[in-house]
């Protein structure tokens, strides 16, 4: 009997952890297939932050063409695409941007203060490498904070769901964010992001 259990126990677990095909190829998956830390420490706008008129203009992200005078982000070294990085920091202007060989220009939504069911979109993945590979691109968008998932300290964040088809791609998380007022708080929420293979539109949506 206790092998039988044993056995059952591990058949089940295999179930839960396996991708479901659907018709057509797409592909779901229904485990917590990662976690995501975030921190404030990391933010690549953390400079650019001392007013509020330069803290909305790290909003709106515009797309060039990087040169020398682009410095790379070191918390986002790994994220590069033949040797290219996606987003560098512009030290003369005071901003961060995008490179525009791969994305469009880009609007950083804040997931936290997103009303439930509001969709917002980030804007275009130009290079079909970046929607090729969709879990590149989704942490990507988590670690750079291009999507905000916390409002003053940190976010931990839990993968529960992806669909992928030749058409699309989503991935649904749920997340806890740390912020402060007379005393700690956490907060919890749910929101999906969105790739549209098609045209390259990236969105996140609340849950």
């Amino acid at each position: 009997m206790k092998r039988m259990f044993y056995t059952l126990l591990a058949v089940t677990m295999l179930v839960m952890l396996s991708p479901n095909i659907l018709p057509g190829g797409e592909t779901v998956r229904e485990c917590c297939r990662k976690q995501y830390l975030i921190y404030r420490s990391d933010n690549p706008w953390g400079d650019y932050t001392k007013s509020y008129e330069q803290e909305q203009a790290g909003k709106q992200i515009a797309a060039v063409e990087l040169t020398d005078e682009y410095e790379r982000i070191v918390s986002l070294a790994s994220y590069t695409i033949d040797g290219q990085s996606l987003l560098a920091d512009d030290r003369k202007n005071q901003r961060i941007v995008a490179n525009q060989a791969f994305f469009s220009p880009l609007a950083r939504p804040d997931v936290t203060a997103l009303r439930a069911g509001e969709k917002f979109i980030v804007g275009k993945a130009l290079d079909s490498r970046l929607y090729a590979d969709p879990g590149f691109l989704v942490s990507f968008l988590m670690y750079s904070q291009l999507i905000q998932t916390y409002h003053h300290m940190e976010a931990t964040l839990n993968l529960r769901h992806e669909e992928d088809s030749t058409e699309s791609f989503s991935a649904i998380f749920d997340g806890v964010h740390v912020y402060f007022t007379n005393e700690k708080n956490e907060h919890s929420y749910s929101f999906k992001i969105s790739i549209d293979k098609k045209t390259g539109e990236i969105s996140v949506t609340k849950e």
